[in-house]
């Protein structure tokens, strides 16, 4: 369970990559090595019955988010304030992490969740979404 999980429309914003655009969608697919189809399979299914196709996606964001962190010479921390809103670091401390979600601003928060991420025994339960959750179908 990723800051992505549930936060996948934001992230994707941030990164300027449009999840409905089937056409660049299949070529980070491919880019990841996520399937063994031919990166220009226009009779493929986009949107397949495919249980793990929320988790490529997912998976991908992830992926765009590492590259950026080493693109921009960025820590884990650093990629947290400068990616996400105070909002959203307290959202996820609260919900997912379980601690509290106090801070004036996105580097304390975002120091707290890297301290917590850090510990060998991190277990974060999965998201359990709503269906009209925007990124639940994702």
């Amino acid at each position: 369970s990723s800051l992505v999980e549930g936060n996948a429309t934001l992230v994707a914003s941030k990164l300027s990559i449009d999840l409905n655009d089937q056409k660049n969608m299949r070529k980070l697919i491919f880019k990841f090595n996520l399937n063994t189809d031919s990166e220009d399979d226009s009779d493929s299914d986009y949107y397949s019955d495919d249980e793990n196709f929320k988790a490529k996606k997912e998976f991908i964001l992830m992926g765009l988010l590492y590259n950026t962190m080493i693109m921009n010479d960025l820590s884990i921390e650093g990629l947290l304030e400068q990616y996400f809103d105070v909002s959203t670091l307290s959202k996820y401390c609260t919900d997912r992490l379980k601690v509290s979600g106090k801070g004036k601003n996105e580097a304390v928060l975002a120091a707290r969740i890297t301290k917590i991420w850090s510990k060998p025994t991190l277990n974060i339960e999965p998201l359990e979404r709503e269906e009209d959750d925007p990124d639940y179908y994702l």
